[in-house]
């Protein structure tokens, strides 16, 4: 994959294929990525339809920004070859490698998002061997009040570590694993936390008269 991406080309694709699979709806998933590769991807109730040559489309469509991508409603015809969301965007990711500029412009991306909540699953049953990575990710949510993805792409420098990171995040985003903290909590918690340091303020004063 080229290292020079045209100004118009972006990760809209990721959004577009979680919404795709959560709502578990039907229809086609077409997109044009930077180096110029149409494809199309086929779904239907949160299913990806085709046998094998499906995880070709999916890592090409995960691999690279996009320069178009639209998704149209349409019914699928029966048939016997599909395969689950889970283990086909699993195999997909485990093949891709990203370069520099397509690392740096997930790791963008993904740091913009607000708050979130990270749904432990057994990543492994979904033939994702990486399940390390995502136990962290998990472990390193619970520990941190208003948790973001930031936080958790900050953590290294290293290139190699920052791909793992940034492959488990578009695993469970597009699985919908990840999820936005509603604002409403975000509220309470800010509240619950002003009320704990004017009491812990309280306090020190009345131990120091």
């Amino acid at each position: 994959m080229s290292d020079h991406t045209p100004p118009s080309a972006k990760f809209e694709q990721l959004g577009m294929l979680r919404k795709a699979i959560v709502q578990k709806q039907m229809g086609t998933l077409s997109f044009t990525s930077a180096s110029g590769r149409h494809g199309v991807l086929h779904l239907s109730v949160g299913d990806i339809i085709g046998d094998q040559t499906c995880i070709e489309h999916l890592s090409a469509l995960l691999s690279e920004p996009v320069t178009s991508c639209s998704w149209r409603e349409s019914t699928i015809e029966n048939t016997e070859h599909w395969m689950e969301a889970t283990h086909a965007i699993s195999q997909a990711i485990s093949n891709i490698h990203w370069n520099t500029s397509a690392l740096l412009a997930l790791k963008l991306l993904f740091s913009k998002l607000p708050p979130v909540r990270i749904r432990m699953v057994p990543i492994h049953r979904y033939g994702y061997k990486d399940g390390i990575s995502y136990l962290m990710l998990h472990h390193q949510s619970l520990k941190t009040d208003n948790f973001t993805l930031l936080d958790f792409l900050n953590d290294t420098s290293e290139s190699k570590e920052l791909e793992r990171r940034i492959k488990v995040l578009v695993l469970g985003y597009c699985l919908g694993l990840i999820t936005a903290i509603p604002q409403q909590h975000n509220e309470m918690t800010k509240n619950k936390n002003s009320q704990v340091g004017i009491a812990a303020r309280i306090l020190r004063r009345i131990r120091g008269m």
